[in-house]
């Protein structure tokens, strides 16, 4: 990989740039098409003015630059490094085992560990996707090509529990489901060329700004989305039905970003609890200056803080003081939060004191 820490410095800081470039655009999401419980920033700032008393650590550091992560049910850490062009193991204590390697070029876009056992994500080769299936040892069993819908750009992509994988589109701004075969494929949810924010069903559902989708335990998928100044979280169910989750709007003084999410039936505190709760990965532009954070959404829509919004940074330590620097990746195993970033300490741990 040439010059690994800066080219994932510039990489994350030109990222970081084209989102504050969004705030000159114009809206495209009409507040009165979006169907939420809509958090205020005003109600925000109250929200998460509770602490939780969490502590984060490096796991890896200096490492590969790792973007996707996702977890085992051993606890073992999944990454693609993309700009590296491979894919690794981590243990729990960081030691990282290369498991698959791909020819410059070829860039591994998104990692998900799937119900059945494998491991997929999509290569990107010179916007030709096809779907890697592979095993957990790096065995490539297949790289399925995308039959009978053309996808453009692909953010992400999850995996159902019945093999079923599922590409975010963020260039059409759809959500396209691909038959675990690989051979036959359809969109499941938003239609090319229709870029807002509307709750619906399939074609009649509106998409924008997505970023990560994810296969929930509970059996549907969420996505994040980010544009101008507006982000939040979409549920689709299996026949393409979309809602919206959450969803918060900026202003010229602050705006806020969804980088990734992990969804756990976890409270605050990291106890379990019966529904979906979510961890998020917050980027805050404010005047002169970028924030980041990392905070939990209970099922009610209600927002804390599980570390401090802080000017970008490397601190490790008390959740309060911890500083993040250009967010990528984000998984959840048991009560552990592992955060992937594009700095020379890119692979980060948070756990409950």
């Amino acid at each position: 990989m040439k010059c690994k820490i800066c080219y994932l410095f510039i990489c994350g800081m030109v990222f970081l740039q084209m989102l504050a470039g969004c705030k000159k655009d114009s809206l495209q999401t009409p507040p009165s098409a979006i169907d939420i419980q809509k958090n205020s920033m005003e109600n925000r700032s109250v929200a998460l003015a509770d602490s939780s008393g969490y502590t984060v650590s490096t796991i890896v550091s200096n490492g590969p630059g790792l973007r996707a992560i996702c977890t085992a049910d051993d606890g073992t850490i999944y990454s693609a490094a993309t700009d590296d062009n491979k894919i690794y193991k981590i243990s729990s204590q960081g030691v990282l085992t290369l498991i698959a390697s791909f020819p410059p070029k070829i860039y591994p876009l998104g990692l998900k560990l799937a119900a059945n056992g494998y491991l997929y994500s999509i290569l990107d080769s010179s916007k030709f996707y096809r779907i890697l299936k592979m095993t957990t040892t790096g065995v490539i069993v297949a790289k399925m090509a995308i039959h009978n819908v053309k996808v453009h750009t692909p953010s992400d992509l999850a995996v159902g529990d019945d093999g079923t994988i599922y590409i975010a589109d963020a260039g059409d701004q759809r959500i396209v489901a691909i038959t675990p075969d690989g051979k036959s494929g359809s969109v499941l949810a938003g239609r090319a060329g229709f870029h807002q924010v509307v709750d619906g069903k399939g074609d009649k559902a509106g998409l924008d700004g997505l970023v990560s989708i994810k296969f929930l335990k509970d059996g549907y998928l969420v996505a994040s989305e980010q544009f101008a100044s507006y982000t939040g979280l979409r549920k689709i169910t299996r026949d393409g039905n979309v809602t919206t989750i959450f969803s918060l709007s900026g202003d010229a003084q602050r705006q806020s970003y969804i980088s990734d999410f992990s969804a756990s039936h976890r409270d605050k505190n990291m106890k379990v609890t019966a529904k979906e709760n979510f961890f998020l990965q917050m980027t805050t532009f404010t005047p002169g200056e970028i924030r980041n954070n990392i905070v939990h959404l209970s099922d009610k829509n209600v927002m804390t803080n599980i570390t401090g919004e802080n000017a970008e940074g490397i601190t490790n330590g008390p959740g309060e003081n911890a500083r993040f620097a250009n967010f990528f990746g984000m998984a959840i195993y048991g009560t552990t939060l592992y955060i992937s970033c594009g700095s020379v300490d890119n692979l980060r741990k948070i756990i409950k004191n």
